[in-house]
């Protein structure tokens, strides 16, 4: 009986501390670009991801389209993103990154809020259409950004000046954000339709807010967003998004979808990786999950950032 009991506990904190979500990452890099490096942005991504594994507990999967890059597959037209768009299928739990790095097509006379991609062969795509597509896959959470290197400027990594916080806080923080579903689709890139966007700096800015709002007792992607937003780089270019329910974006617009021979999914964290930069005051984490605290979405509300003038 006593080897019975032992069994099931085993089991029991086995299933716990198991990742029973997943998110996906694909990632769409202009690589072929003369004198601008859009890779930064991928790195940096991929670097993060380790960060959100490892407080989320979620298994992080990536598939990368860029050319020159190992594990990568080197079509990133039109047909080729939405195809790897549409070969994603996840569960309600899990969450969906959509990330490209690359140059925008600023044609104002578009119903986007956000510039389309210019892709492969001069061929654009919306972020609106990839986020139709997810939406039909109904996952937890629809994360759909852009970070746009139109102008070289200023957007380098910088050294996160995020206070100090309660592991627990960060752990519940971070969990907030990744793995509390509410089928929202966030939409965000570097600036809006008659702008260009500066190199590099939306994924600056976006990490720089994660940090500080995972630190603070007041996260959600509204205050995230809503950070990123504000004025930054030597163009002090102003970033636009928008949290929908998924729902919105369901219509019977027509997008018609080819067939790649697809790279696999590979697992998107480093096993050995830790964060060297915890800073956390202490001294280690309990396992206790902030539960109090809940994220105001409305089922039907939209949220936008301020448009760029």
């Amino acid at each position: 009986m006593k080897k019975l009991i032992i069994f099931f506990a085993v089991l029991f904190v086995s299933i716990s501390l198991f990742p029973k979500e997943t998110l996906y990452a694909i990632y769409v890099i202009d690589n072929e670009m003369a004198n601008i490096n859009c890779s930064e942005s991928l790195f940096e991504w991929q670097d993060r991801m380790n960060k959100i594994h490892h407080y989320t507990r979620m298994k992080t999967k990536e598939r990368v389209l860029a050319v020159g890059l190992s594990d990568s597959m080197e079509e990133w037209s039109r047909e080729a993103v939405l195809a790897a768009v549409d070969d994603v299928n996840p569960d309600e739990q899990d969450t969906v990154l959509f990330f490209f790095a690359g140059q925008s097509e600023n044609q104002t006379e578009t119903k986007s809020r956000s510039p389309k991609m210019l892709l492969q062969h001069g061929i654009t795509l919306e972020l609106e259409e990839v986020g139709k597509v997810l939406a039909k896959k109904h996952p937890g959470l629809m994360l759909v950004f852009a970070d746009f290197y139109d102008q070289d400027g200023d957007g380098n990594s910088k050294e996160s000046t995020a206070a100090r916080a309660n592991r627990s806080l960060v752990y519940s923080n971070y969990r907030k954000l990744f793995n509390e579903k509410r089928h929202a689709a966030v939409i965000a890139a570097s600036c809006s339709v008659g702008n260009k966007g500066e190199s590099g700096i939306f994924t600056n800015r976006f990490f720089e807010a994660l940090d500080e709002c995972t630190a603070s007792n007041d996260v959600s992607w509204q205050n995230l967003l809503e950070k990123i937003s504000e004025p930054a780089g030597k163009f002090r270019n102003k970033a636009c998004w928008e949290i929908r329910p998924q729902k919105d974006l369901i219509d019977d617009l027509d997008i018609v979808i080819g067939k790649f021979d697809l790279p696999e999914w590979r697992n998107a964290w480093d096993e050995n990786w830790y964060d060297d930069r915890e800073w956390y005051d202490d001294g280690g984490w309990n396992g206790e999950v902030y539960d109090g605290d809940e994220e105001y979405y409305a089922e039907d509300e939209i949220l936008t950032g301020e448009d760029n003038e």
